[in-house]
């Protein structure tokens, strides 16, 4: 396949909703995009044994909120410590 003819995918490049999965796991700056370069797609379809159909439409992106009906297990102390060292919020 010529580089000319060859696919590449439509990356999601979209504002992240707050406390959304991708949201929690974006590094830098949350406006910023670096896609997968054409090598590292091409390994990842290989890896996984992908064709670039697999990648027409995107799926599962990680917008939905992140929920958790775990209960809080620290004690006051070490909930008053965390609260010091990076803020209330």
């Amino acid at each position: 396949m010529t580089r000319k003819d060859s696919f590449t995918p439509a990356w999601f490049e979209g504002t992240l909703p707050k406390r959304s999965y991708r949201s929690a796991f974006k590094w830098g700056a949350p406006d910023a995009y670096k896609h997968p370069n054409p090598r590292l797609y091409e390994l990842m379809k290989e890896t996984f044994d992908l064709g670039d159909d697999y990648f027409e439409r995107p799926q599962e992106l990680g917008l939905d909120e992140v929920t958790a009906d775990a209960p809080m297990s620290l004690t006051p102390e070490q909930v008053r410590f965390f609260r010091d060292l990076v803020g209330e919020e």
